[in-house]
């Protein structure tokens, strides 16, 4: 479980670097906002996730 959460972390990791890359390289709002949205979503998953595994009562 603990693998699966950081290979979801890395993979918007990748794509909001990706996406936030080409939007400034082709001048693109809309990938530029996608970018934004995909970094929020990563950072908020990143901190639930260590909250999650943190839970000394879960199973």
């Amino acid at each position: 479980m603990e693998i699966m959460l950081k290979g979801i972390v890395m993979l918007c990791i990748l794509l909001s670097t990706s996406s936030l890359g080409f939007g400034l390289y082709a001048h693109d709002l809309l990938m530029l906002c996608i970018g934004i949205l995909l970094t929020i979503f990563t950072m908020l998953f990143a901190i639930e996730s260590k909250q999650m595994l943190n839970n000394p009562f879960r199973k």
